[in-house]
C-alpha cells in the first residue's frame, strides 16, 4: 500500500508533492534514500528508526525531526503491479549487534511488526544534515509505504531477511467480514 502526502493528507498515487515533482523533472536527480521505522511495539519491543546511509556530517539522517540510525538494512522486491497479489517484498537486516537474532528470537520471527517505509530526496532532508543548513528541507516531501512482517525467511550470523506484505493481506486482517458475491446486492437481502 503506497500513501503519498502532500501537507500531511493523503491523496492519490498519482499526485506527488509538488517538490518531489520538480525534482523528478530535473536532469540531475538528487539521491534517492530509504528510510525504515520498524514498528516492534505491538508485538513487545520498540520504534526503530533505521537508515543505511550517514548524512554530510557522518552522523544519523534526521528526516522529520527523527534520527534515522546508520544500520545495514536492504529491501527489495517492491515492483507495482496491477495483476494477481501484491509482492512480497523482503527486508533485510545486518546482525550486526545481535539486532536481527533479537527480532527472531525475541519477537517471534517479528511477525506483525509494522514497516514503513520513506523515500525521500536528499536535498529535501532536515536542516541539521548539513554543515551549511538546507533552505529545501521539507518534511512533506515524502513517499510513504506500509508493510508488515509476514514471516522471516532467513537468519544467519550476517542478517536476517523478512518477508513483508501490505497490512490488508496479513493473517492478522481486521476488516468486517462478508461474503462478497457477484450479480448480488448483500444490503437489499438484508432489508435495510
Amino acid at each position: 500500500m503506497v500513501t503519498i502526502l502532500d501537507n500531511g493528507a493523503s491523496i492519490g498515487m498519482k499526485n506527488l508533492h509538488e517538490d518531489i515533482s520538480n525534482t523528478v523533472e530535473d536532469i540531475a536527480q538528487p539521491v534517492m534514500l530509504e528510510l525504515f521505522d520498524i514498528d516492534l511495539t505491538a508485538i513487545g519491543g520498540e520504534l526503530l528508526h533505521l537508515c543505511n546511509d550517514t548524512n554530510e556530517k557522518g552522523t544519523a539522517i534526521v528526516f522529520g525531526g527523527v534520527a534515522y540510525q546508520p544500520y545495514p538494512i536492504k529491501a527489495d522486491g517492491f515492483e507495482v503491479t496491477g495483476k494477481g497479489a501484491s509482492p512480497r517484498p523482503k527486508l533485510t537486516i545486518s546482525n550486526l549487534f545481535g539486532l536481527a537474532t533479537a527480532f527472531v528470537e525475541q519477537y517471534q520471527g517479528a511477525v506483525g511488526a509494522k514497516v514503513t517505509r520513506r523515500q525521500v530526496y536528499a536535498t529535501h532532508l532536515d536542516s541539521e544534515n548539513f554543515v551549511n543548513g538546507n533552505p529545501k528541507a521539507n518534511p512533506n516531501a515524502q513517499i510513504i509505504s506500509h508493510y508488515q512482517i509476514e514471516k522471516y525467511e532467513n537468519l544467519s550470523v550476517e542478517s536476517a531477511t523478512f518477508v513483508l506484505a501490505v497490512p490488508s493481506e496479513t493473517d492478522q486482517l481486521t476488516l468486517p467480514r462478508r461474503t462478497i458475491v457477484t450479480g448480488i446486492n448483500g444490503y437489499s437481502v438484508l432489508d435495510i
